[in-house]
């Protein structure tokens, strides 16, 4: 009785991991899960301002991320800047990264990896990010 409880079990975890597998093909994401695929430099640029990512898969399978963003870099103002530094697990394709913010706020960032390049969405205001530098928007990778 208890093996054939454990062989359906066993059963219900490869189903499950096929249509994990499924999804993340369907959706684009099957080489986010790649360690060339996910690591390297990324960056956008608009309007004067830009951000890039250097991001690195570890061993524990974890993300590490470091950013820098500027606004107002290409312009004749002063420039503003926000950076940050951290590792988080990876998720369908996805990182999730937040912290107390600035104001009383919550800060809270995004990454989803496309396989040919990263989104990234910025919600709240962070205590290291100046204003108007931010870190969402759609890179390229490098």
């Amino acid at each position: 009785m208890r093996n054939q409880m454990e062989d359906k079990m066993n059963k219900m975890r490869a189903i499950k991991i096929l249509v994990v597998f499924i999804f993340l093909v369907s959706a684009g994401l099957s080489t986010a899960l790649e360690p060339g695929a996910i690591s390297g430099k990324y960056s956008w640029e608009m309007d004067g301002n830009s951000a890039e990512l250097v991001v690195d898969l570890l061993p524990d399978g974890k993300i590490h991320v470091k950013g820098l963003s500027l606004s107002g870099a290409k312009q004749n103002t002063d420039s503003v800047a926000g950076e940050f530094d951290f590792s988080a697990p990876i998720v369908n394709g996805r990182v999730e990264y937040s912290e107390k913010g600035g104001m009383g706020m919550f800060y809270k960032l995004e990454l989803m990896f496309t396989g040919k390049g990263l989104y990234v969405k910025e919600e709240g205001i962070s205590k290291r990010i100046g204003m108007h530098a931010k870190f969402g928007g759609e890179y390229s990778k490098n």
